[in-house]
């Protein structure tokens, strides 16, 4: 039976410590014997609790004021003393929780 994956640094995400896991386009070539055994189940597991674990940073990314705007809101921020910056980056990490 040929396990595949959509996204194979899932496997590496869940299992970093552990050497030997190869996939080749999209399917899991090699896979050692310490892990649990290797089924598309546990496979589709990884991916979905990868993806709930570290979406918050492709989505954070996106939301994030351009650099340039950051540091000029940094500047206003230092000559008005007020805190533009602060909250953009704080409603970014709000919406978008780890």
């Amino acid at each position: 039976m040929t396990i595949t994956t959509n996204n194979p640094e899932a496997l590496g995400w869940k299992y970093e410590y552990v050497g030997g896991i190869s996939t080749l386009d999209g399917v899991v070539t090699e896979w050692p014997d310490s892990l649990p055994t290797l089924t598309q189940e546990l496979v589709d597991a990884a991916e979905v609790e990868y993806e709930n674990k570290e979406a918050y940073k492709g989505k954070r990314k996106e939301a994030y004021p351009l650099i340039q705007d950051q540091l000029d809101m940094q500047y206003w921020d230092l000559k008005n003393s007020t805190t533009t910056w602060k909250d953009a980056i704080e409603e970014v990490k709000n919406a978008y929780p780890k």
